[in-house]
């Protein structure tokens, strides 16, 4: 584009206490997108301020209330840009998103002014690799003339009925996974804020909070209590007639705890049900094939692998695991016909794997290995 072309003013408003370890990673990858950035604190005892300073003066104490959205919304109200855009302190943009934004700007000004609010892929990463460990979907830039808030003081999203919204597929947000101890430290944190948000008037039995109490057990290896709160979930759906695409969520995620808890049984039983209301998504065919392949049915395994490696990623839906859409399942795969002694077909998949992950050690392995078996120079 012209670097003669007018953009809009973007502001980057944030939230954050104590992140001396993360924030300025997040402000350098991204400072050269906004004309503003704002950050408000909620009571940081370590170098957190002093951080922001380098990459802004816009900095506003807030007195903590156990409630994120108020702080988020506060954080917008000091906004005086056209639109604005939230991160965390744990997210970094990439250089080529990075550059997709500064262009995205001028669009808006000059060619596509009307949606209310952008889409753009969160990609929940783990590991020194910053694999991917989910991939979803959230509400991420918006104008700010269409007074969009967020709502819930827990798992805060913005509140969006009535707003025209628009999809961007191809710049991406990441969320590099925290320490295994913070994890469970902000884990246990979010459980007693969304038990408390609960038992209040406005959101007893609200699903998005109950879904997220859900994952919060699931975080922590809980996967009893994860059922317990999935199964209320589903049942939910099914009496407010909720459609079978959220209930085959629920079934899933019912399914891959039972799994978890070696309950294989039950586990083929609810991926079968979910598989009936949504046969477009992996994650109960994985978990099928997982179930099997423990069960030492190395037939029925392939068979749902492969039933599974043909669906693709459909970002519209959330994922328990962004593995099932990677070379795992292929791995998988070739593995069950090295097993059945198809070195062949194993040879054929354990290179696909490797396509899709070709700076993997073992998978590198597994490839010479099977050339080796079939003589393959």
């Amino acid at each position: 584009m012209s670097s003669s072309l007018k953009t809009v003013t973007l502001a980057l408003c944030m939230i954050v206490k104590d992140e001396e370890q993360r924030l300025e990673r997040v402000l350098q990858s991204s400072h050269k997108i906004f004309d503003e950035i704002i950050i408000v604190d909620t009571g940081s005892s370590d170098k957190t301020k002093e951080i922001a300073g380098k990459f802004t003066e816009q900095i506003f104490d807030y007195k903590w209330n156990d409630n994120f959205a108020k702080a988020r919304n506060f954080s917008i109200s000091k906004c005086k840009s056209e639109y604005w855009m939230w991160l965390d302190a744990d997210d970094y943009i990439e250089e080529a998103d990075v550059e997709k934004l500064k262009q995205l700007k001028s669009y808006l000004k000059n060619e596509y002014s009307e949606p209310d609010f952008f889409i753009l892929p969160y990609h929940y990463c783990k590991g020194k690799d910053s694999t991917t460990k989910s991939l979803v979907l959230r509400e991420r830039i918006f104008k700010v003339a269409s007074k969009a808030k967020f709502i819930y003081p827990i798992h805060e999203i913005v509140q969006t009925s009535g707003l025209k919204g628009v999809t961007i597929k191809d710049i991406n947000i990441y969320h590099q996974d925290i320490t295994l101890e913070s994890r469970k430290d902000k884990t246990k944190r979010n459980i007693k804020l969304i038990n408390k948000a609960l038992r209040s008037i406005n959101y007893k039995n609200d699903l998005h909070l109950q879904n997220h109490l859900g994952l919060a057990y699931l975080s922590l290896g809980d996967y009893k209590k994860a059922i317990k709160v999935y199964s209320k979930c589903f049942n939910e759906c099914v009496q407010r007639e909720v459609g079978e695409i959220e209930q085959a969520k629920y079934l899933t995620k019912i399914a891959f705890c039972n799994e978890k808890l070696e309950n294989y049984a039950k586990t083929i039983e609810l991926c079968l049900q979910a598989t009936a209301f949504d046969p477009f998504i992996r994650e109960p065919f994985v978990l099928l094939a997982q179930s099997f392949y423990k069960l030492n049915s190395l037939q029925k395994a392939l068979f749902w692998y492969q039933v599974a490696d043909s669906i693709p990623l459909n970002v519209q839906r959330s994922s328990l695991d962004a593995s099932y859409y990677n070379h795992h399942v292929k791995d998988a795969i070739a593995s069950i016909y090295y097993l059945l002694g198809d070195h062949r077909q194993a040879y054929e998949y354990a290179n696909k794997a490797l396509s899709l992950a070709p700076n993997s050690d073992r998978l590198k392995s597994n490839v010479t290995k099977l050339k080796r078996i079939l003589k393959i120079a």
